[in-house]
């Protein structure tokens, strides 16, 4: 039995005495899925020269776990053409045409995916990917602010709303303490 306890003893000395060098295999495999997608986007953000990549960041993180399945490179574009939209889906049907065939021709300048986007059924596809991905982004509210949804729910939520009651004024500058009951 004290063999056994020495070789265990013997193990750990030995581990403790060597040097810890860095593995960057640990560490990526260390994080989560969820790190590892906001990696990729940022990489991708880096790569259109996208300027506020934070704001970006945190609305295309309200996608959840549809984030992975999507392609980074065509939800920013299509992302930075609804921001040029104001989010507006009524705005973005007025001429969606023409700047469907603007945003494709720019794509095809710099064609980071390795089919040709050029025949008429990869076109189709990618139109139709491009129009998923608005409608996508139109369900997440974009164009609301955070402070406009709490002002209307504290004017509706009927606990908030304050009620003067007569006598109230007696009790305005009356301190609270542990000894106080209630009457």
């Amino acid at each position: 039995m004290s063999l056994v306890l020495d070789t265990v003893y013997k193990k750990k000395g030995n581990n403790a005495n060597s040097t810890n060098i860095l593995d960057r295999r640990k560490y990526r495999g260390g994080r989560n899925k969820e790190e590892l997608l906001i990696e990729e986007l940022k990489k991708e953000m880096e790569n259109l020269k996208i300027v506020n990549k934070e704001d970006v960041l945190k609305d295309l993180l309200n996608l959840k776990e549809k984030l992975k399945y999507l392609n980074f490179f065509l939800l920013l574009k299509v992302y930075t053409y609804f921001g040029q939209k104001n989010f507006d889906l009524s705005i973005v049907f007025e001429n969606f045409d023409k700047d469907f065939e603007e945003e494709y021709e720019n794509i095809l300048l710099d064609n980071s995916y390795k089919s040709n986007l050029e025949s008429k059924c990869n076109k189709h596809k990618f139109r139709q990917d491009f129009i998923v991905y608005l409608f996508m982004l139109d369900s997440l509210d974009l164009n609301i602010y955070p402070g406009e949804e709490s002002m209307e729910i504290e004017d509706e939520n009927p606990l908030t709303r304050q009620e003067y009651i007569d006598g109230m004024d007696d009790y305005i500058d009356m301190e609270e303490d542990e000894y106080m009951t209630d009457l």
